[in-house]
């Protein structure tokens, strides 16, 4: 969904409503009064969270060049929902941590359902470089980062030393649905395989959450 052009125009107090509307549809199950433009049927069918038992590494895609690997991760409602309750807390904090940089990101996307994604380069090298505007995300449109955020302090720096991470978020210049195929892909190596096998994998973990959470009452 575009923003609508009086956008740019919104005061603080709008742009918090905004921030609290993404960080709800993004980690939260409210009733369906609460912040409607935000939550679609899809989302509010979801099971709630704290029932998926995947790992992280069933929700990333990895691209390893000989100075880096680049992991990906797709934040979206329903990858929160397949991913344990400490994975899920962990990312309810990192991203309540830069939340008016997120409402930031939001605007400067142009699209209030921008798709957004964490990532990482971990340096195999010394002093490899990096660069998230090398990063592109093929589904059904073409996507690049229409904002960065960055979780860690070097992050600006460009370069990521042996051993260590470097991470931010990336709000994408357009949608991403996670519930279909896409490809990413950064310096000509591409990672395909957020493909249907991957995606049968999720939509199963999602019907059996909700199962236990029927289960436990919920």
């Amino acid at each position: 969904m575009r923003l609508p052009n009086s956008w740019p125009m919104l005061s603080k107090g709008s742009l918090k409503q905004v921030l609290a509307g993404v960080f709800i549809a993004l980690f939260m199950t409210p009733p369906p009064s609460l912040h409607p433009q935000w939550l679609s049927p899809d989302t509010l069918a979801l099971p709630p969270v704290g029932y998926g038992r995947l790992s992280t590494e069933d929700v990333v895609l990895d691209i390893q060049t000989n100075e880096l690997t680049l992991r990906v991760q797709p934040i979206h409602p329903a990858t929160l929902r397949v991913i344990p309750l400490d994975a899920y807390e962990r990312l309810a904090r990192t991203f309540g941590a830069v939340e008016e940089d997120l409402a930031q990101g939001v605007r400067r996307s142009g699209f209030a359902d921008a798709g957004i994604i964490i990532v990482s380069f971990y340096g195999s090298a010394d002093r490899a470089r990096f660069s998230a505007d090398d990063i592109s995300i093929r589904g059904s449109s073409f996507l690049r980062a229409a904002a960065v955020i960055p979780l860690t302090p070097n992050w600006s720096t460009g370069v990521v030393e042996s051993r260590r991470t470097e991470r931010a978020i990336l709000v994408l210049n357009g949608p991403l649905d996670v519930l279909a195929p896409f490809s990413v892909t950064y310096r000509g190596t591409t990672n395909a395989r957020w493909d249907r096998r991957r995606l049968s994998m999720i939509e199963d973990e999602l019907t059996r959450a909700r199962g236990r959470a029927a289960t436990e009452g919920r």
